[in-house]
């Protein structure tokens, strides 16, 4: 995409066709207006076109660390799913993370599932701290590890930090006890 800005400067006039990005590194180094000056400076009117890519360095792709998660071992819920709550640092020097990556294996390494989530509230910032939860259905118990990482707006993916959690069954609570109360030494108490 290119933008066409006009740029006045006394009697000449100077016209730009450059991508956004050009346009901000050429701003930047400029150091104040006025018209040009100097051998062969008189007033005209040119194109400079110039692309971004080329002399422009990509910035590295995101990284995370810190990972932290639990409950662990997590119980299976009444409706077959586990929730894992999850905290991890993030840097990414442009600040266009975009989307969450999880991959869920069982105890044999076989995948379960992959999903990308869209991260939100998060553009321009680059670095802090990424928190949620993911939910997962799990047929049964056992050993699972997950791996996590983000992607941003230029496809770019960070590392991978990955987890361990161990998957069980729920401990029943006892509520009620019928009868309330059973006499020591009645024909009906066994131990």
């Amino acid at each position: 995409m290119f933008l066409t800005r006009r740029f006045s400067a006394g009697p000449n006039r100077v016209w730009l066709r450059i991508s956004p990005l050009a346009l901000l590194l050429a701003l930047s180094g400029c150091s104040g207006g006025g018209a040009p000056s100097g051998p062969g400076s008189s007033g005209t009117e040119g194109t400079l076109v110039a692309a971004s890519g080329g002399n422009s360095p990509t910035p590295p792709p995101p990284t995370i660390s810190n990972l932290t998660y639990g409950p662990n071992p997590v119980p299976v819920g009444a409706d077959g799913t586990v929730t894992e709550n999850v905290s991890l640092n993030f840097t990414d020097s442009d600040g266009d993370l975009s989307t969450l990556n999880a991959t869920m294996f069982d105890a044999n390494g076989q995948q379960l599932f992959t999903t990308s989530t869209p991260i939100s509230g998060i553009s321009g910032h680059t670095s802090g701290i990424l928190s949620g939860s993911f939910v997962a259905s799990i047929n049964n118990v056992g050993v699972f590890t997950f791996r996590l990482s983000v992607t941003d707006l230029r496809g770019s993916e960070s590392n991978r930090l990955s987890g361990t959690v161990q998957v069980v069954y729920p401990v029943p609570a006892l509520t009620s006890i019928n009868p309330s109360s059973i006499p020591i030494n009645s024909p009906d108490t066994s131990v």
